[in-house]
């Protein structure tokens, strides 16, 4: 009776999930194109299962992948029509299943194998820890109703380098399940990310030898892209995952990356070597730059920027080669390199010429918004630079912006985490500062006349900090007639009829001084005659950056830099005419923006002065509403025009 019980309760399980099924089939494709009427594909289930088992005292780690979507459309984009897997020297691609799932008239499907499989290099990834690369393939006979499956195995090939899941996708998820299990004698770390509304379910299981951790999620949304974002890591559920320790057969712990020293003495194993080899030719370029510095400073100062102009930034991520710098000579020697490599030479010049108190450091962009206290793992950083320490101040050397000067950190790690290697088993963790918006001002002084009704003008701009880097960048490998178009578009002034006539660019090459422009102008028909009397508008330069943010936006707003503009517009007054009308002074105060306005007259000139500062790197969206009130009303301002009449 028992066993016949037993029966029974088998027979409605498989009667229920076949009843489940027969109505999911029947359903789901009218259901889906209800629920997602905007969108061409759904994803009907993403899964990653990562095994984690002890092997002969080693570590061996495995990802079985599987993802299901559905077309909701015939008329689909070509995008559609192609998969992809990453995978790397670190990440094996060991097996590989793509289809596709053709629905037929009599309620079966037919499985189409994917076409054309290509590999590709990982154009998209600034990291320096693998050489990510794709492997890209075609999805046949795609239309309504046809399933793209795809189903891959990754292996690990070294237990550091194990990633966690992001819960994103370009089209909606109906489900998506990640899974860890592993031995019992596996300590496992993990922290989730940017789910403060618990969408991600987290379950954890002991069975037998093996513990399972898993995290699922129902109805994720697609990821939408907003122009100024801060990157999907700073938003999307985010579950990191590592090894901590394991013990082998004699019972004794194995440390993987149990704490944050230990991923110190991993990255120490990457550069214990790279200061090993002399290279006499090196030594000797060193010797030329020492002999012409009057200091410590001036020797680090010009080995950085003899770097930045000498050596060419390539980026290397094959294999080992993404984590370990090469050798100083031979980076000397090729005259390239990447991060590492720029690192590695930087610190190699000056500990030739004697500079000890020189470190190299690894950071993380500004795409990267984790802490090393957060989770000691790689995907905190991505990016390698050398520290020199000097009178209490740290100097970030980074060679792979050519024009930052060395007072300055590049403007990607801004605000992020150092980590420091101070010796075998010292190291600390510092703060990249912010450089204040004062550092990276933009002063402009222009003299403006009126001739044969037009506005004529001469006028000098300065570029300081990021806001030279930002001219120096639109301006890099152009001359003639390309520079001089260029140059229009960055200087434009009033209207569209701006006339650049003649220019003058200083220190282009000066690393430590302001970029210099002299140039004159004229706009034609940019003045407004209303009987005997002249309307001009001297707001010629209207900051008004990305305007008004949406409510409708639903992420923050990024700026590369801080910044301020200051712009001084003098106006001759023509002979026979006076000033009939002045806009009122105005300003704007906040600590994250801010401008002021005022006009002065003096005699026959009056002159309007304008400051505009911004002093944020990503602006909240609670901020939105007071931002839009500063724009509104600089635009009320820039609007403003001042009249003269003849006398």
């Amino acid at each position: 009776m028992e066993m016949l019980s037993k029966l029974n309760k088998q027979v409605y399980i498989v009667l229920f999930f076949f009843f489940c099924t027969v109505c999911f089939k029947a359903q789901t494709l009218e259901e889906l194109q209800k629920k997602y009427p905007s969108d061409q594909e759904v994803n009907l289930k993403q899964s990653t299962t990562v095994k984690i088992i002890v092997d002969k005292d080693k570590l061996k780690i495995t990802s079985d992948n599987y993802e299901e979507s559905v077309l909701l459309k015939d008329d689909i984009n070509s995008s559609k029509a192609s998969g992809n897997v990453y995978f790397s020297e670190f990440r094996k691609l060991d097996k590989l299943d793509a289809y596709s799932l053709v629905p037929l008239a009599d309620g079966k499907t037919k499985k189409l194998p994917a076409l054309n499989y290509r590999i590709k290099p990982d154009k998209n990834s600034r990291s320096f820890h693998d050489d990510s690369r794709i492997k890209e393939f075609d999805f046949p006979q795609l239309g309504k109703g046809v399933k793209k499956i795809t189903n891959y195995t990754i292996s690990y090939q070294d237990p550091h380098m194990l990633s966690g899941e992001l819960f994103l996708d370009g089209i909606p998820t109906e489900q998506q399940e990640f899974k860890v299990i592993t031995d019992n004698t596996v300590d496992l770390g993990y922290k989730v990310f940017n789910d403060s509304d618990n969408k991600i379910k987290f379950s954890k299981e002991v069975k037998g030898v093996q513990t399972i951790y898993t995290w699922t999620a129902t109805n994720v949304e697609k990821y939408a892209y907003e122009v100024k974002s801060p990157a999907p890591f700073y938003y999307v559920p985010f579950v990191e995952v590592y090894v901590k320790s394991y013990q082998d057969k004699k019972g004794n712990t194995v440390n993987v990356l149990n704490s944050l020293d230990d991923l110190y003495q991993l990255y120490r194993t990457f550069v214990k070597d790279i200061y090993k080899t002399k290279n006499p030719e090196l030594e000797k370029t060193v010797d030329s730059i020492k002999a012409k510095s009057a200091s410590e400073y001036d020797q680090v100062r010009n080995v950085y920027y003899w770097v930045k102009d000498n050596i060419k930034y390539i980026a290397f991520e094959e294999g080992y080669g993404g984590l370990i710098p090469r050798e100083a000579g031979d980076v000397y020697n090729k005259r390239y390199g990447d991060c590492k490599d720029m690192a590695s030479i930087i610190y190699t010049m000056l500990h030739y010429a004697g500079v000890e108190n020189v470190y190299l450091a690894w950071v993380g962009s500004r795409e990267r918004p984790f802490s090393y206290h957060d989770v000691p793992t790689m995907v905190v950083d991505d990016h390698m630079i050398a520290i020199y320490k000097s009178n209490g101040k740290n100097y970030f050397l980074d060679a792979t912006s050519k024009e930052t000067p060395m007072e300055y950190p590049t403007e990607f790690i801004q605000g992020k985490e150092c980590l420091v290697s101070l010796g075998p088993d010292s190291y600390e963790i510092i703060k990249v500062p912010v450089v204040p918006a004062e550092d990276n001002k933009v002063d402009e002084k222009i003299n403006l006349t009126i001739q044969d009704n037009k506005l004529k003008g001469k006028g000098t701009v300065l570029y300081y900090g990021y806001s030279k880097n930002d001219v120096l960048y639109r301006l890099y490998d152009t001359r003639g007639f390309e520079m001089t178009a260029k140059l229009k578009a960055i200087l434009e002034k009033g209207s569209n009829k701006f006339f650049l006539e003649s220019h003058e660019i200083e220190n282009k090459d000066e690393k430590e001084k302001p970029l210099s422009i002299n140039y004159t102008f004229d706009i034609d028909s940019y003045l407004t005659n209303v009987g005997d009397e002249i309307f001009i508008n001297m707001f010629l330069t209207k900051n008004t950056f990305d305007g008004i943010l949406s409510e409708n936006r639903k992420k923050d707003y990024e700026a590369d830099h801080t910044g301020v503009y200051r712009g001084e517009y003098t106006l001759q007054i023509p002979q026979g005419y006076k000033v009939k009308y002045i806009p009122k002074d105005d300003s704007f105060n906040n600590d994250q923006f801010s401008y002021k306005i005022k006009y002065t007259q003096n005699n026959n000139q009056l002159t309007l002065n304008v400051e505009v500062k911004t002093n944020y790197l990503i602006l909240k969206k609670s901020e939105f509403p007071q931002w839009n009130q500063f724009i509104n009303k600089l635009t009320d301002n820039y609007s403003e025009s001042v009249s003269i009449s003849k006398k």
